[in-house]
């Protein structure tokens, strides 16, 4: 449910503020510092923040050949701050894109639960380490055990995927990657790539339906071709 690739983009906009003017002000930021709570970040926080996690935990494996960015948005829970110590619970959407004929296409990614640890600076936040909610049988307890129950109750709540499957926070990432790389998201057509950079387009073939218990599952290659060609 984890692990795969990205450049950044916050989907929850937080905003927070601290008054700043002379001798009160600097007063005000060392309180500040040594209050442990509930805080909110400004979104040019945020957005440094998850780039760093960008930078991290994902790398493009195609750029030599083709544009090649990783991207990220975020249903952030809540943010809590202790000393110079912050710690977000959020649920974090990863992925990779690709542009293959002028069109974008999400290779990799993964979705789920995390805590981000940072520590406060006098410039950005700096990131420390993310850890990804458990898998499995194990994730229900895992998120009891590490959430906040306010923060828990509000990732139990979380609409991730609509109606029909579809990832939310996926959809208003491929709008941005759509700006970003300046070419529209591919989303009916997939794309596979191999170790010998040959890469092939397939359309999706659904038919039947798992209500009836006919429902198949099919593809068929549309293109061809090899990275080392597009450079």
């Amino acid at each position: 449910m984890k692990r795969a690739f990205l450049m950044f983009i916050l989907s929850a906009v937080l905003v927070f503020g601290i008054a700043a003017c002379g001798s009160q002000d600097k007063a005000a930021d060392s309180d500040a510092q040594n209050t442990a709570g509930n805080v909110e970040l400004t979104e040019e926080q945020m957005d440094g923040l998850l780039w760093q996690i960008s930078q991290k935990e994902m790398e493009p494996q195609y750029k030599e050949y083709i544009p090649d960015e990783c991207f990220a948005n975020a249903e952030v829970y809540g943010t809590e701050r202790n000393g110079n110590e912050g710690v977000i619970y959020a649920f974090l959407n990863e992925a990779e894109y690709v542009v293959v004929k002028d069109k974008a296409y999400d290779i990799s990614g993964g979705a789920g639960e995390v805590i981000i640890r940072f520590n406060y600076t006098d410039e950005n936040p700096e990131l420390t380490e993310v850890v990804w909610s458990a898998d499995g049988e194990e994730h229900d307890s895992w998120l009891k055990e590490n959430f906040p129950k306010e923060y828990y109750d509000a990732a139990v709540g979380f609409q991730a995927y609509d109606e029909n499957g579809n990832s939310n926070l996926m959809k208003e990432l491929n709008e941005i990657v759509a700006e970003e790389m300046g070419v529209p998201v591919e989303t009916e057509n997939i794309l596979e790539i191999g170790e010998d950079l040959n890469y092939k387009i397939s359309k999706i073939i659904e038919s039947g339906s798992p209500e009836n218990g006919d429902y198949k599952f099919d593809t068929e290659v549309i293109e061809k071709g090899n990275l080392k060609d597009l450079k």
